[in-house]
């Protein structure tokens, strides 16, 4: 009886080997890529196993990995091309996606005026209002993410208001890689302003057929934005809210109380007698939990559309609350925008119209890109020994002493010294020390617009002029007060450090279309000029002191200063220039 039931274990167990073995056999790994009608590679794919949940996306390259049964069936599907089906066979697939052919009778945008899609021959890319719709986005230049090929949007800061980089068809050089932006027909410099809410729709100009009837300007290609327009009818009055709450989404792992203890006591760094005198036996600083915090970012946009067939009108207003997830103060971005568009036909031949984009913006930030500068470097390199602050009647010997001996070390809004540490003597030390004491601001504003005036004088032929402007207002200011953190990180000097910039640009445009279609085929012609004028001017200032009452307030944004000091060292320097552009099309 014993040797049957061993028998039936035996044969079951081989039952389930062979049908396991069965199962791997059928399954696969299968990689590919996928590509466009032009060969350029579509980021964000959806690949998936029909019928099943079992999918994956294209990376950077186009390509894909996923594990599937053999015979299975995969969908690749993607925002404005023709849904694919593939029948797994081998274990490499390539894929061409085809355009929808909708998309084709889209018309887009084309430099100096506007075509079907089916018509361009070039590489062109279109992202519609409806893209951006019911995403969670404030910078037009994230818009893009994920919705046209050969686009890359890359950022390399989490901070409130950085502004991440585009790159189309991955060019760089050590140069500029940045791609020129033209906003309702007037070149600028930077859309990170503009309201995604505000926008109608955005092409990409990849290749140098599409491009290049903006020169040299277009050798890292060009995003042209078109802002909305009222249409006839009712007035319409709009709003969005959004709210979005912020945190760090991966932490790294670090040592707590006992393992930081045991590891630096197996190192022999530890004996029993300095432990005891330097650490009190109960903290266990989580840093992280420290140095970040969930905060909100908040975007209210409201807006009124209208018209009738004379004309039309677009105003919105915006404005963008974004508080950081480093804890404090001393890291946000506000941003108050506007949008003023208007449009009428005084006869069938004649209209007149303006664009206007409005910008007022004020961001602080704490260092986030340098080695040991960062607050994420102190984080994971600081001692969980060493606690976040210290009462005043509580501090340990050796922060009393650096008081005694005129150190200066930093306290909160409530009086509590920042913890130094007696375990870490390097570069890294305290993140809220960090935080409160290196702090830079950014503030400005920009006023991007056109008034332009479309003449019709005989049927298919359209005389533009346009009259397009820019004005932008920067300021910058770093501070740094006195601090005490360790033996290698102090300061015992004020610096301060300040710039401030205007530009001035206009542009002035005049230009003819005439468009043609008989018998399936179509002319086009244009004959232009283009007049560009820019003037920059800059100052910057900086000084360095130390000695009391170095400065008036004990505040890291400060411009009063007290330059009755024990010594001083001032710079001022300054730059005026004007560049002018007069072209031919």
């Amino acid at each position: 009886m014993v040797n049957l039931n061993k028998k039936r274990l035996l044969t079951l167990a081989l039952l389930l080997f062979t049908f396991a073995s069965m199962l791997m056999a059928q399954t696969m790994k299968i990689t590919g890529s996928v590509v466009d009608q032009h060969g350029d590679p579509l980021i964000g794919v959806s690949v998936i196993q029909k019928g099943t949940s079992k999918g994956s996306v294209t990376d950077l390259d186009g390509k894909f990995v996923i594990e599937t049964l053999r015979g299975a069936t995969l969908e690749f599907s993607y925002i404005g091309f023709n849904t694919q089906d593939v029948k797994v066979n081998g274990e490499s697939i390539n894929i061409h996606m085809k355009e929808n052919s909708k998309v084709l009778n889209d018309v887009v945008v084309v430099g100096y005026g506007i075509q079907k899609k089916s018509s361009v021959t070039g590489a062109i890319s279109q992202v519609k209002a409806g893209d951006l719709e019911n995403r969670t986005i404030t910078d037009a230049n994230a818009a893009l993410q994920g919705k046209t090929s050969g686009v890359q949007v890359i950022s390399t800061t989490a901070a409130p208001g950085s502004t991440p980089t585009i790159r189309i068809r991955g060019y760089s050089s050590n140069v500029s890689s940045n791609p020129l932006y033209v906003v309702d027909g007037v070149r600028t410099t930077d859309i990170s302003g503009i309201d995604p809410n505000d926008i109608a729709s955005m092409e990409i100009l990849k290749d140098a057929a599409s491009a290049a009837i903006y020169g040299s300007e277009a050798g890292n290609g060009v995003i042209l934005i078109t802002t909305k327009k009222g249409k006839a009818g009712e007035g319409k009055i709009s709003y969005d809210f959004q709210y979005t709450d912020q945190s760090v989404a991966h932490v790294p792992q670090v040592m707590n109380a006992e393992q930081y203890i045991n590891y630096m006591t197996e190192a022999g760094t530890f004996t029993k007698n300095y432990l005891l005198k330097n650490w009190d036996g109960i903290t266990n600083t989580n840093w992280s939990d420290v140095a970040f915090e969930h905060s909100p970012m908040v975007k209210h946009n409201l807006s009124f559309a209208g018209g009738s067939d004379k004309g039309n009108y677009y105003l919105s207003l915006s404005y963008l609350n974004n508080n950081g997830i480093v804890t404090g103060n001393n890291d946000y971005y506000h941003r108050l925008t506007a949008t003023i568009n208007a449009e009428h036909r005084f006869k069938e031949w004649i209209k007149v119209g303006t664009t206007n984009q409005i910008e007022k913006y004020d961001t602080r930030s704490v260092a986030s890109n340098s080695e040991y500068g960062s607050v994420m470097t102190s984080v994971m390199t600081m001692d969980p020994l060493t606690p976040a602050t210290y009462s005043g009647n509580n501090l340990p010997y050796f922060m009393a002493n650096a008081i005694a001996n005129g150190k200066a070390l930093l306290t909160d809004k409530n009086g509590n010294y920042y913890g130094i540490s007696r375990f870490c003597s390097g570069e890294e030390y305290n993140p809220l020390i960090m935080t409160n004491n290196n702090n830079t601001r950014t503030s400005g504003f920009v006023v991007n617009g056109s008034i332009y005036a479309d003449i019709t004088p005989i049927k298919n032929l359209t005389f533009t002029s346009r009259f397009g402007y820019r004005l932008t207002g920067y300021r910058y200011s770093k501070a740094s007060l006195p601090f005490y953190a360790n033996g290698t990180q102090s300061n015992d000097y004020v610096g301060l450090s300040s710039t401030s910039s205007t530009t001035i640009y206009y542009q002035w445009e005049n230009f003819a279309n005439y468009m043609k279609s008989f018998h399936g085929h179509t002319i086009t012609a244009m004959l232009g000029t283009s007049y560009q004028d820019q003037s920059y001017n800059y100052t910057t200032g900086n000084l360095t002191a130390n000695g009391e009452n170095a400065v008036t307030e004990n505040n890291p944004l400060f411009y009063y200063l007290n330059y009755a000091t024990a010594s001083s060292v001032k710079g001022v320097a300054g730059e005026t220039t004007r560049t002018a552009k007069l072209s031919y099309f």
